[in-house]
């Protein structure tokens, strides 16, 4: 599907609206995403969101979003009146009514109550989850199939992996994201092992939290970005983009 745009909205979390066109027309989906990498939840909301009224995303992207491409819906007929400064929006029914416009915040807020918005948005993140299970079982069956003395090559080919992966994607793609491969791993290492007292004497700048899987250490960092580094033993054998 062809990108046209998005909007972001945050607080506590972050969710995003974003428009899009196939080949027969154009869509709207929303979701809540992890808000570290704008490409990858861009796309996570074009692949999973939930499915989101057209016409209010166009006017909420015209409000506080970017636009890569216009789109058709909702495009005037004629040409807009010459104004002094850029043309914006049509004058909506709010302020019509009330002399001042709906926030987009108050805007998604009626969305929100909608039930048919609020079941869509746990269609998607049902789906999501069973989407995620089904990477952990499929590391899972591979780690058990592994022998005692080849775990250690089997995580450190996928690190490998990994590694050419995400090298290609920012090089080809200009995108610093993670494979699903990786992101399976870590959450399945994640409840397999101990966590990482990141308060105590482990802690470090940005890190956000940590955790350890037999001789392995997984520390994740977030600040202006988010990444994953991966020690063995002492030695530090992998970082993410």
């Amino acid at each position: 599907m062809e990108l046209l745009g998005w909007v972001w909205f945050t607080s506590r979390a972050t969710v995003g609206i974003v428009v899009c066109k196939n080949e027969v027309e154009e869509k709207a989906y929303i979701a809540g995403v992890s808000g570290h990498n704008e490409n990858a939840d861009i796309n996570d909301i074009m692949n999973w969101g939930a499915k989101f009224p057209l016409e209010e995303a166009i006017s909420l992207i015209n409000r506080s979003g970017t636009w890569k491409k216009r789109p058709t819906t909702g495009a005037p007929k004629t040409e807009p009146e010459k104004r002094k400064f850029a043309p914006g929006p049509a004058v909506s029914p709010e302020r019509e009514a009330t002399g001042r416009e709906m926030s987009p915040f108050d805007r998604l807020n009626q969305m929100m109550d909608d039930p048919t918005f609020l079941e869509d948005f746990a269609d998607y993140i049902s789906i999501k989850k069973e989407i995620e299970d089904a990477h952990e079982n499929r590391i899972l069956r591979l780690l058990h199939a592994q022998k005692d003395d080849t775990v250690h090559d089997f995580i450190i080919k996928i690190l490998k992996w990994e590694e050419k992966w995400e090298e290609m994607k920012y090089s080809k793609h200009f995108v610093q994201t993670e494979s699903n491969i990786f992101a399976a791993l870590t959450r399945l290492l994640m409840k397999m092992g101990t966590p990482l007292d990141v308060d105590g004497a482990n802690s470090e700048t940005f890190l956000a939290s940590g955790f350890t899987w037999e001789d392995f250490t997984f520390k994740i960092y977030i600040g202006q970005g988010a990444f994953v580094r991966v020690m063995y033993k002492e030695e530090q054998i992998f970082q993410s983009t």
